[in-house]
């Protein structure tokens, strides 16, 4: 099961939406690494995956800024100062393992999942809607016959297209035949939405 950390609020913001008020979480802690003082901040609403910052200031002035788009536990993107994304993700998880001991790091079960199999395969989709960034799908398919044969595929705009692997020997359409055919699935068991052109896991 995939994982999403995030911090013990700190505050809490209220925006109203229709027939319901999204929440917004907001947390944060500092930790020292290497002699420097940095600070994890988190924003976590409660209907979209929110992400985490890395942040090292200054006087004043921030000298480094890294997300973790997904709260996945992982550094996508440094936003500023000259490390890289590596470098950035090693002080990351010096913070995550400080957060855990001092009690600060929660995790939370990844909702919008939707598995299923046939003869061959085990499938994993899941949707992820980012506070920072736009809707899309993660598919993994799994070999029944031999768990280490794993593809991972994006479908960058959740719009029933692949678009790239992370981790697969086959052609890419042939994952798209698979796809298609776990999409309509989910759709025929009301697992799977379409909304506005996004092909949705249900919560």
């Amino acid at each position: 099961m995939r994982r999403w950390y995030w911090i013990m609020a700190l505050a809490f913001l209220g925006v109203y939406c229709a027939s319901r008020k999204p929440v917004i979480q907001l947390g944060g802690f500092d930790f020292e690494y290497d002699g420097e003082i940095y600070r994890i901040e988190s924003m976590t609403p409660n209907f979209l995956v929110g992400y985490n910052l890395l942040i090292l200031e200054k006087d004043g002035a921030p000298v480094l800024k890294a997300m973790d788009r997904e709260q996945n536990g992982q550094i996508d993107e440094v936003i500023t100062g000259s490390l890289s994304r590596e470098q950035a993700d090693i002080i990351y998880q010096a913070g995550i393992q400080a957060g855990r001991e001092k009690g600060y790091i929660k995790t939370k079960i990844v909702a919008r999942e939707y598995r299923t199999s046939d003869r061959s395969y085990d499938f994993v989709l899941v949707t992820y809607i980012l506070a920072v960034g736009d809707v899309y799908n993660q598919f993994t398919v799994v070999d029944r016959f031999s768990v280490r044969k794993r593809a991972v595929l994006i479908d960058l705009e959740a719009n029933g297209i692949l678009d790239q692997w992370k981790v697969g020997d086959k052609a890419i359409g042939y994952y798209q035949k698979l796809y298609k055919e776990v999409l309509d699935k989910g759709l025929q068991e009301k697992r799977i939405t379409k909304e506005g052109g996004y092909y949705i896991v249900v919560l």
